[in-house]
């Protein structure tokens, strides 16, 4: 077995940090990002007034064919706030900037939104890797974050008053998820786990998640194995972890081809556990979900169609779906539910800080920090995400849901109230499955 040797998080987060910081401002004057700007207010009042949410995401790089799910979410719901009025009387204009999948694109979108857009909050990003390096940002200019899809915990741990997440806390995940997998065994018989991982940002808050968990609950590591994404060829990996004979192998894979060579090198090996599991990353994309490699695999999912959540006007998951898939011609995915949840969420922040006293627009210090103050007073017991409320450090509590993918349809296997079948335990083996080669 190869050891687990991962860096404090505090120790190698310093150091990401500190170097894309000092990357991005020794670039400020190369990129033309000035220290202040007398950019039009984000909104003003009148007929034809607008507010302007800044996005951050990734249109390009390396994550760019899975945020597309999160633009799907922002997109419809900037037309149904505008359909029904608009924010505060105007009308909400998204004004997005790619990150291009890199951290240092990120942090020069934030402070152009900032700076120059005078957005009164930001909104995204994809990854991780990329959203961490906002942190900081958001403290320094006063301005609100709303990290919503981005895994790692360290997003509401570094103690920022700016910043709030929708999503679940990742340890709670891996938990969950860790807590149902070891029921489907005999209590007796004793469980060995293997854990693959891609050795990034993302994947190594995830190895710790998991490697705590197990030595907690004193669950036998077979494998623990790290990878540089992207990967073009897992077989020698993949037969390392095979020789171990796991139980089960929990997945940390951010990029959909990697997850996808997996799974296909996976089949080619014979390699076929008791259960593949993953709580987060590629394997939880609707464009893997929807794969056939994906069949009997166990994920933790924030949401679901069949969830028993609805909006506050009564609209339930099954009809927000409904509508989803008519526009789009795809159903939506716990990520596209949570973008259009965090701009919804926004807008009624922003309407909750007006409402003692209209917004000085030409003051963004004050609307900002009149838009934190109302997000940290939100309290929404009905959603299409669930119940939201950030606790002291902008962190909501989001309990997951596990799903067992069965002939290409998503199950809810747990918990109870939202089950809608029964989990296949042990997964049948490749040669048990047609799959059809593209």
């Amino acid at each position: 077995m190869r050891s687990l040797s991962p860096r404090p998080a505090a120790v190698w987060l310093n150091r990401l940090l500190v170097s894309l910081t000092l990357l991005w401002f020794s670039g400020c004057q190369t990129m033309g990002l000035p220290a202040s700007t007398t950019a039009t207010p984000a909104a003003s009042s009148g007929a034809g007034c607008e507010v302007k949410f800044g996005v951050i995401t990734s249109l390009s790089g390396g994550f760019a064919d899975r945020a597309v799910e999160l633009v799907r979410g922002y997109d419809m719901a900037r037309d149904d706030l505008n359909a029904a009025g608009g924010v505060i009387g105007c009308s909400l204009v998204l004004v997005t900037r790619d990150d291009a999948s890199n951290a240092a694109d990120g942090m020069a979108a934030f402070q152009e939104l900032v700076e120059q857009e005078r957005s009164p909050l930001v909104i995204g990003s994809f990854a991780s890797a990329v959203t961490l390096p906002l942190v900081p940002l958001a403290g320094q200019y006063q301005t609100p974050l709303l990290a919503h899809n981005a895994a790692n915990d360290l997003v509401t741990s570094l103690g920022s008053d700016w910043v709030f997440r929708t999503t679940g806390r990742l340890d709670n995940s891996v938990r969950a998820l860790m807590d149902y997998t070891l029921t489907l065994r005999p209590e007796d018989e004793p469980s060995s786990l293997a854990v693959i991982y891609e050795n990034t940002v993302f994947g190594q808050a995830f190895a710790q998640a998991v490697t705590y968990y197990a030595k907690e609950e004193g669950i036998s590591l077979a494998a623990v194995e790290a990878f540089t994404p992207p990967s073009a060829d897992f077989k020698p990996l993949l037969a390392r972890v095979q020789n171990a004979d796991p139980d089960f192998v929990l997945f940390s894979v951010d990029q959909l081809s990697d997850a996808l060579l997996l799974m296909k090198q996976s089949r080619e090996i014979d390699f076929s556990p008791q259960l593949f599991l993953s709580n987060a990353g590629a394997f939880t994309s609707a464009q893997f979900l929807n794969n056939a490699y994906a069949d009997y695999f166990l994920v933790t999912l924030d949401w679901s169609a069949s969830a028993s959540w609805h909006a506050a006007d009564g609209t339930t998951t099954q009809e927000f779906s409904d509508r989803f898939q008519t526009r789009y011609g795809v159903a939506p995915g716990d990520r596209s539910v949570n973008a259009y949840v965090n701009v919804m969420l926004a807008a009624q922040a922003l309407e909750l800080a007006s409402q003692a006293e209209p917004l000085d627009w030409n003051n963004m210090i004050d609307v900002r920090t009149r838009l934190r103050d109302a997000l940290r007073a939100l309290d929404l017991p009905d959603t299409l995400f669930g119940p939201i409320k950030f606790d002291s450090t902008g962190q909501n509590y989001h309990p997951p849901l596990m799903a067992q993918v069965i002939q290409g349809r998503l199950v809810i296997v747990a918990p109870a109230d939202d089950q809608t079948g029964q989990m296949v335990f042990p997964m049948p083996g490749w040669g048990e499955r047609v799959i059809d080669e593209p």
